[in-house]
């Protein structure tokens, strides 16, 4: 199979996000009601990042199918000790979905490779992602290494 790669834009905003329902549906912790609400929200939301430069996304297609996509959400963030710098820009990668009939050909490994390379060609410190537990052995393997992070729901 051979598959092509491609910048997303605002025209694919209905596909990020369903790719991020998706995603989430499948990792099985969200309430499915409240991803519905969450996805209505986050849809503005991504339009303003996507419109500001702040949101990069990829697809990764299948004669003429988008079968995977990955977004870079660009932020700044606290400045870090271990982050041995001044610049506390992080770039969060976020939205790793593959359908299911294009698993385990290397798709998000590559989306996600390429999302790297653009980070680093905008001298970004820090590339961060939250891993399912399925996506965790892929992300360990590019070198992702765990951090202390905890959170609270308020």
């Amino acid at each position: 199979m051979t598959y092509t790669t491609r910048l997303t834009t605002l025209d694919d905003l209905d596909i990020i996000i369903d790719h991020r329902y998706l995603m989430f549906a499948e990792i099985g912790k969200v309430d499915v009601e409240m991803l519905k609400k969450t996805s209505a929200i986050y849809a503005p939301w991504l339009e303003e990042f996507i419109t500001a430069g702040n949101y990069i996304g990829i697809f990764a297609e299948y004669e003429g199918e988008i079968v995977a996509g990955a977004g870079m959400w660009l932020t700044l963030g606290a400045p870090l000790p271990t982050l041995h710098s001044s610049d506390h820009r992080r770039a969060n990668i976020v939205n790793v979905y593959t359908h299911p009939d294009h698993r385990r050909k290397g798709l998000a490994r590559q989306l996600v490779e390429d999302l790297i390379n653009i980070a680093r060609e905008k001298e970004f410190p820090v590339v961060q992602l939250h891993a399912s537990d399925a996506g965790r052995p892929l992300y360990e393997s590019m070198g992702f290494r765990t951090t202390n992070e905890l959170q609270l729901m308020l």
